[in-house]
Parts: C-alpha cells; structure tokens; sequence
C-alpha cells in the first residue's frame, strides 16, 4: 500500500473518531472553555477602559447612557457633540442595550463590560465544533474549536465590546440548526436558525453573505428540484423583518438627529462609502493590506502552513463542501466591502471560524501523515484518535504560544493608551478644562476615500464635549461661530496627514494663545488672544 493511501486510510479512520464517546467529547470541549475563559479573564482588563478603542468607546457611551438615562432601546445617544441632538441612529443596539443591564446588576466595570464579548467566543467555540464534527467527526471538531478559541486572542479587537463578536457568533448557530433542519425537518432547529440569522443581520448586515452557505445547504440536499426551495425563501424574507424595521427607524434617527456611524453614506455629516469595490480590488495594495492581517489573524507563517495543509486536507474528505463555500462567501463580502475592509480591521474577525476549522485540519492531516510514516505495528498500537487529539490541540496551542507578534495584543500593560498622542493631548486638555469647557477638534476622523469617519477618541480621554471640524470648517469665521456656541478650546491632532491645512493652523496660532504645542499636537485657548 502506497504512503498516501496510508495516510488517507488514517486520515478518515481518525476523522471517524468511533472511540470518543459523547463523554468524552463533552469533557474536553468543557476543558476548551474553561481554558478560553481563564486566559479572557485574566487578560481582560487590558486595554483599560478609559484609554481603549475608537469602537469600544462608541459602545462604552451607549451603553452606559442607557443605564443613566432610562434605558430606552430606541435612544442609542452618544454624549460628545456639544450640540444637543445626541440620539444616534446606529445598526440594530442589542449589544449596548444588553451591556447596560449588566451595569444594573454588576455595576460599570471591566468585567461587565466585555462580558457579552466573552460569551460570544464562547458561543462560537460550541457551535463551531458541533458544526464541524456534524460534518467532519468530533476530532476534526474539537481541534475546530480550540483553534476557535485561540485566534481571537490575538486580534486587537479580539476582547472589546461592540456587536461582531455576537454577529459573528449567530451566524455559526444559524449555520449549524439551519443544516440540521434541512437533514431532520425539526421545527426547533428552523426557529432557532430563523432567530439568529435574523438578529445577526439586525446587527450588522453584512452576514447577509450567509445566504450563499444555507442555499449551498439546500442543493447540496435537493439540487435542482426548485420546489424543495420554497422554505429558503420564506426563511429569507421573515428574517429581513426585523432588520428592515430597525434600519427603516434608523433612517429615521439620521434624519432627525445625528448618524456618527455613518450607515447611511453620509447623511448625519459623517461616514464614507465603505465599498468602492472596483477601485479597491484593482488596487495592489489592498491585496498587501489584507494579506498581512489574514496572515496575523492565522498567527504567523505557522499558522499559514497549518491553513494551507487543511485546503489540501479538504480534497481527500468528504463532506468539506459546505465550508468552502462558507470560506467562499466570506471572501465574497471582504471583495463587496472592499473598502470597509481596510478601513475596520475588525471586520476581518468574520473569518475565524472557517479558518478555525481549516488549520484543524491542517494540523490533523498532519500528524496523520506522520502516523502513516510509521510502522505498521507502531501507528496500530500506540496512535489512537485520542492521541491524535492531544497532539494536534498540542501543536496548535504551540502555534498560539510562539506567535510573539501579537503577544503584546494578548498580555498587553493596561495602562498603556491604545492612542498615545491622543491620550498625551487629553493630559492637557484635562489639565486646563472646566466645567464649561467646550472643545473644536480638527482631525479627529479617519481619513477614507469617499468620506471620513468622526472619532469619539479625544473627547471621551479628556472627558469634555464638543464640535469636530473638517475641510470645509477649516476657517477663523467658522471658529467664531462655534465660538459664540460656547467653544473655550482648540484642538488639533495629527494633521500631519493633512498639509493643506497648515495656513488654517497657522492663523490659529496667530490669533488666540496656545496652550500646548508639540508634534502633531496643538492646544489653542479661545478666550485669549495670541501672546497673553
């Protein structure tokens, strides 16, 4: 018998995984949480609340104006513009909503916090490994989940609050019950897929891509009977109810009041096309972009191996088909949201779990190779499924370990700001606030093609509130008239990035007094000239 044949022999043997009892799969998918809460846990607390994300400060404000202000779910507010229209329309709250319930009950702390994120990993690890050993046997599906539980803790935004973790985690339980209602016809798995789908399109909707996998499902099961696809469409269209409610109500609040998430293109003076596909995908760079943070995500060249040798894997074991399309149709929304992609790295997170379930293959099909290398007697006796399985949970958890990369991002110091320059500018902007203070910031956004985001940064680390200015308010009269609103400060930070508006800074400077001037940082004092 040739070596490839031993291997594949091995290779589906192994995947079979008959000796592990449901015990036995149960215990050690328990061992895997319990092990991914203690590292969540202990690591939690970094970065620390006060000088974190752009993205978790957004849900952090939220969140914390539901619980003092009445917990009202169609109120999502803000609190840094200085005007007082500070409701926001934003994708649907439930995130936010749920973290103020547990500051009701726990109080606002780091645990509370990041508790919802926590449990969605959680989540994912469960339905990650069920879906996989469904498919593919409890071996393959429970290296799945550990290599599940890995990755994220090296993602910057692997711990923060905001609603992609959840999202992301529906979208594997909607996989899951939606294949296990197509093979069974249970009610409950229709309901239960039905539910999170929809709240995970409520959430964001983007995992309208996930319509690609669970028609995928149907053919795989029916193929061209056409009439057989009738509950994929009412299934379809009763899950956009509730999106399209809140999205319509959305609307609504961008029109009325303000959009800082920018999810209708701009409306609330903020926001950017986040597709230009074409321009985006002809553009080298994206591909480098892109191909770096997949590569940070699968945890360095090992981890790339690891990933590659699953594709390969793939080809000699049935019933794969399911997560090639399911890889195939994240690739298709990073292509569509070409521009998003760069712009939030965290949108990235949506490929965890297939690729979760493609390294556990890689590495399976590599100690599988390696057994079928060894003699006959040996790999008979002494190399079961069981051992399989710790040496591929081994060789993963080495694969976490030796990534240095990314370690400061798992155990990084808590006291260290995400942001330094913006952090160093809110000492002194603290240092000279009052309680009247109003601050006019110039170049707290992002910079995209096709529009800027605004960011909350500066004011939520010097605790004051105030008016963002761009191009177009690049001008002493503008000033004066945010000046006659109120406006007692002056801010403006990293506007390197930006040469053109150095004439407006220098005017700036001429006419009112500073107050701290430092690279990429300046501090202007509105109520005094220059020279006093």
């Amino acid at each position: 018998m040739s070596i490839y044949n031993r291997w594949t022999d091995t290779l589906h043997s192994i995947l079979a995984g008959t000796s592990l009892s449901k015990r036995f799969q149960l215990v050690f998918l328990m061992l895997i949480l319990w092990a991914c809460i203690g590292v969540r846990v202990f690591t939690l607390k970094a970065p620390a609340l006060d000088r974190t994300f752009w993205k978790e400060i957004d849900y952090i404000t939220i969140s914390t104006n539901y619980w003092h202000h009445g917990m009202n779910f169609l109120r999502p507010e803000i609190n840094w513009p200085a005007d007082p229209h500070r409701v926001t329309a934003m994708e649907f709250p439930l995130v936010p909503y749920s973290a103020a319930f547990l500051y009701s009950l726990f109080g606002f702390n780091v645990f509370s916090v990041r508790l919802i994120t926590l449990c969605a990993f959680l989540v994912m690890i469960v339905y990650v490994f069920l879906l996989v050993r469904r498919e593919l046997g409890p071996i393959a599906g429970l290296v799945s989940g550990w290599t599940c539980a890995i990755l994220p803790l090296y993602h910057p935004f692997g711990k923060l609050l905001f609603s992609d973790p959840l999202m992301i985690a529906l979208c594997v339980v909607a996989m899951f019950h939606w294949t296990e209602w197509v093979e069974s016809q249970k009610r409950r798995d229709w309901w239960i897929a039905l539910v999170s789908f929809t709240l995970a399109v409520a959430l964001k909707l983007e995992p309208l891509y996930l319509l690609l996998v669970l028609a995928w499902v149907m053919f795989r099961r029916h193929h061209f009977t056409l009439r057989e696809y009738a509950p994929l469409v009412k299934f379809a269209l009763i899950s956009l109810i509730l999106p399209v409610l809140w999205y319509s109500f959305a609307y609504h609040l961008a029109r009325t009041s303000i959009d800082v998430f920018g999810i209708f293109g701009g409306l609330g003076h903020t926001g950017h096309d986040k597709f230009q596909s074409l321009q985006e995908l002809t553009d080298p760079a994206w591909y480098h972009i892109m191909a770096q943070r997949l590569l940070a995500i699968v945890a360095g060249k090992v981890g790339l191996i690891l990933l590659v040798a699953g594709l390969l894997v793939v080809l000699s074991v049935r019933k794969t088909g399911l997560f090639f399309v399911y890889l195939g149709s994240v690739m298709a929304y990073f292509g569509i949201v070409a521009e998003g992609q760069i712009d939030a790295p965290y949108r990235q997170l949506a490929i965890i779990p297939v690729f979760s379930v493609f390294i556990a293959l890689g590495a399976v099909g590599i100690v599988c190779a390696i057994i079928s290398m060894l003699p006959k007697s040996s790999s008979g006796s002494t190399v079961g499924p069981r051992s399989v399985l710790i040496l591929c949970i081994s060789g993963v958890l080495v694969l976490g370990l030796a990534y240095q990369r990314r370690a400061d991002i798992l155990f990084r110091d808590s006291s260290r700001p995400v942001d330094p320059i913006r952090w160093e500018l809110a000492q002194a902007i603290k240092h000279h606030a009052t309680a009247s203070t109003k601050l006019i910031a110039a170049g707290e956004y992002s910079l995209n093609r096709g529009g800027n985001d605004l960011s909350p940064v500066l004011y939520y680390y010097a605790g004051v509130q105030g008016w963002t200015i761009q191009r177009a308010d690049w001008n002493v009269d503008e000033v004066a008239h945010l000046i006659d609103k109120g406006a007692t400060l002056f801010s403006a930070v990293e506007m390197s990035r930006e040469p053109d508006s150095k004439p407006f800074l220098d005017a700036m400077r001429n006419k009112y007094a500073t107050l701290h001037d430092a690279p990429d940082e300046l501090l202007l004092d509105l109520t005094r000239p220059a020279g006093h």
